[in-house]
C-alpha cells in the first residue's frame, strides 16, 4: 500500500462521523497500518538492481564478451516498465525469470550456429 493511499486512508478514517474521539481514530490508523504490514509481507518480493541480474547473467554460459551487461540493462528495463508482471502476475521470483531469459536467449543463437557450420555450395 502506497503512502499516498495510506493517507487517504487516514483521512477517511479521521472524517467517518463515528470516529469523534482521537481514541478510535488512533485505532482506525492502528488497523491501517496492521493490513499494511500483512500486504508487505505477503508480497515480499524486491526488484533486482542492474549488478545482481549482472552478476547472475555473467554466471551463466549465455552471454559472453561483455553482453551479460547489456542484456542484464535490458532485462531490468523490459519489466520495470511492466511493473515486474510477467503477464498479469506480478513477479514472485526473478531469478527464475532471469534464467527463462537466457534460455530463450540462448535459443534464437543455437539456430544461427547450427546455419554457418553448414558447408556453402
Amino acid at each position: 500500500m502506497t503512502e499516498a493511499r495510506l493517507t487517504e486512508l487516514e483521512l477517511i478514517c479521521a472524517a467517518h462521523p463515528g470516529h469523534r474521539s482521537s481514541a478510535l481514530i488512533l485505532e482506525c490508523v492502528a488497523d491501517i497500518r496492521r493490513l499494511q504490514k500483512r500486504s508487505a509481507k505477503r508480497s515480499g518480493f524486491t526488484p533486482p538492481s542492474v549488478e545482481d541480474v549482472e552478476a547472475l547473467f555473467t554466471a551463466g554460459k549465455v552471454f559472453r564478451n561483455g553482453s551479460a551487461a547489456v542484456q542484464a540493462r535490458a532485462f531490468v528495463d523490459h519489466y520495470l516498465s511492466n511493473g515486474w508482471r510477467v503477464g498479469r502476475v506480478p513477479m514472485t521470483d526473478w531469478q527464475a525469470a532471469a534464467r527463462g531469459w537466457e534460455r530463450r536467449a540462448a535459443e534464437k543463437v543455437a539456430p544461427m550456429m547450427a546455419r554457418s557450420s553448414e558447408p556453402r555450395m
